[in-house]
C-alpha cells in the first residue's frame, strides 16, 4: 500500500544520494530542517573534502555542515570559512557567502564592519541585498530598519532580480506588521497578471501575516491566486509554492504537492530526468512530510 510519509521521505534520500551541488544541498537542508541529520551530514563532509577549493559551491557545503552542527565550536569552524569568504574583496563567492550569512542569521557587521558598510554604500545589485540581510541580523533594531528597504525593493525596483531576492528575505523572515502585511497584500493583488511577480508577492503575502492576526477572507483569496493554474508553473514557481505551503499549507494542499512529486504536468516545462526535476520532487517532498507532521 502506497505510503505519502514514506515515499517523500525515500525521495528526498534518493535526491541526496544520487544529485549533485546546489540540488543535492537543498535536499541535504530539507532533511536536516525535518530532524534528519546524520546522512545529511555524511554527504556533505565528502563534498566538503571534495570541492572546499570550489567558489560558490564550497559557501553552500559550509551552510549545510554548520546547520548540523550542535556544538558551537564545530558549528564555528563552518561559519568562519564564510565569514572569510565575505571579507575577501576580490573573491569568487561573496554573494554565496553574503547569502549564506543572511540564511544562518549572522551578520557580518561586527567581524567585518568596514567591509560590510563598504558594500552597502556602493553596491546596488544581489550582493548589496544579501549584505543588507545579514547585517539585519546584526539587531532586531538593524532588522527593523532594513526591513523598510526590502519593502521598497520589492515594491519599487526594476529589476526583477532585486524584487525576487527581497520578497524570499521577507518570507523567510516572517516579521511584517499589520499595516505592512496588507499594504503587501494589496499590491500583490494589484500586480498586473502578466507580472513575473504577481506570484512571488502572491506567495510572499501568505507566507506573511503576522501572528495571532484573523485575515480569513484575505488569505483564501490569495491563496486561490497563488495556486490557479500551478500545473502550468515552470520548476523554479513550483519550488517557490511548495516551499511556501511547507510552512503554511495544510492537508489540503496535499494533492497538489504530490503532483509536483510525481512530476504531473511537466511536459513542456521541465524534463523529470534532470537535476531541476529532482529538485521540484525534492521540494514538494519536504512540503508533503512539514504538513503530515502539523496534521
Amino acid at each position: 500500500m502506497y505510503n505519502q510519509e514514506n515515499a517523500a521521505m525515500a525521495e528526498l534520500h534518493q535526491v541526496l544520494k544520487t544529485q549533485s551541488e546546489f540540488v543535492k544541498v537543498h535536499a541535504a537542508e530539507y532533511l536536516i530542517w525535518l530532524g534528519e541529520i546524520n546522512k545529511a551530514k555524511a554527504a556533505f563532509l565528502q563534498e566538503e573534502k571534495l570541492h572546499h577549493n570550489v567558489p560558490k559551491y564550497r559557501v553552500v557545503t559550509w551552510r549545510v555542515l554548520a546547520q548540523t552542527e550542535t556544538d558551537p565550536t564545530m558549528k564555528k569552524k563552518w561559519t568562519d570559512q564564510v565569514f572569510k569568504a565575505f571579507s575577501d574583496e576580490n573573491g569568487l563567492d561573496r554573494i554565496h557567502a553574503a547569502e549564506t550569512l543572511g540564511k544562518l542569521k549572522l551578520s557580518p557587521m561586527n567581524n567585518f564592519p568596514d567591509a560590510t558598510k563598504k558594500i552597502l554604500i556602493t553596491e546596488k545589485e544581489n550582493l548589496y541585498v544579501y549584505t543588507l540581510w545579514a547585517s539585519s541580523h546584526a539587531s532586531a533594531a538593524a532588522y527593523e530598519k532594513n526591513k523598510a528597504k526590502f519593502l521598497d525593493l520589492l515594491f519599487n525596483s526594476e529589476k526583477e532580480d532585486l524584487r525576487r531576492i527581497s520578497a524570499f528575505i521577507l518570507r523567510r523572515e516572517e516579521k511584517l506588521s499589520l499595516q505592512e502585511w496588507e499594504s503587501l497584500a494589496a499590491k500583490a493583488l494589484a500586480e498586473p497578471t502578466t507580472s513575473p511577480l504577481k506570484r512571488t508577492m502572491l506567495n510572499t503575502t501568505f507566507a506573511t501575516l503576522p501572528k495571532g492576526v484573523e485575515k480569513k477572507e484575505e488569505m483564501a483569496k490569495i491563496k486561490a491566486a497563488m495556486v490557479k493554474d500551478a500545473g502550468l508553473l515552470a520548476a523554479g514557481a513550483r519550488i517557490e509554492l511548495a516551499l511556501v505551503l511547507a510552512d503554511k499549507g495544510d492537508k489540503t494542499d496535499l494533492p497538489l504537492l504530490q503532483g509536483m512529486l510525481e512530476n504531473a504536468e511537466s511536459k513542456g516545462l521541465y524534463e523529470p530526468n534532470t537535476p531541476l526535476g529532482a529538485d521540484v520532487r525534492a521540494t514538494a517532498a519536504y512540503a508533503i512530510l512539514k504538513i503530515i507532521k502539523r496534521k
